[in-house]
């Protein structure tokens, strides 16, 4: 197997080969998403990193771009900062489906991404309806709740 298709099998999820040029680009059905991290809360002392958690509740499919699909946001002055990703996936397309019942379990962030610092954060997931990457779902359909990293 590639190392590109052999991380897109370790994610759990299928690989887009190619796209035809007049095929549809945006799929029929629902779009339900649950988006969450494996805690609410962390202790620097005991916790290394955050796992972020996707579930496709809906019955569309969704896609996320081969590149930065995931990234983590940081509560600050009551805004939410940059959206900065922390690893970068390959594949041989634009794009690759999230199935109705997938979960996408990306790699974990670990602590030291945000400098151990502590505060409240939340994973976002750069996800559309369309495998050109054209039309996003609500952002409050892409983010998880907030959690905490406590010192």
């Amino acid at each position: 197997m590639k190392p590109a298709l052999s991380l897109l099998a370790s994610l759990g999820v299928s690989a887009i080969v190619g796209l035809s040029c007049d095929a549809p680009t945006a799929a029929t059905g629902s779009i339900s998403l649950l988006v969450q991290s494996d805690k609410r809360v962390y202790n620097l002392a005991a916790d290394a990193a955050a796992q972020p958690l996707l579930i496709n509740q809906g019955s569309a499919p969704v896609y996320a771009p081969v590149g930065d699909y995931v990234a983590v946001q940081q509560l600050q002055d009551s805004q939410w900062g940059d959206a900065t990703p922390w690893f970068t996936g390959d594949g041989p397309s634009i794009s690759f489906p999230i199935m109705p019942g997938d979960t996408l379990r990306p790699w974990p962030m670990r602590f030291a991404y945000v400098a151990n610092a502590p505060g409240v954060y939340r994973f976002v997931f750069c996800l559309t309806s369309d495998r050109l990457l054209r039309q996003p779902p609500a952002l409050d359909q892409r983010v998880s709740p907030p959690f905490e990293l406590q010192p």
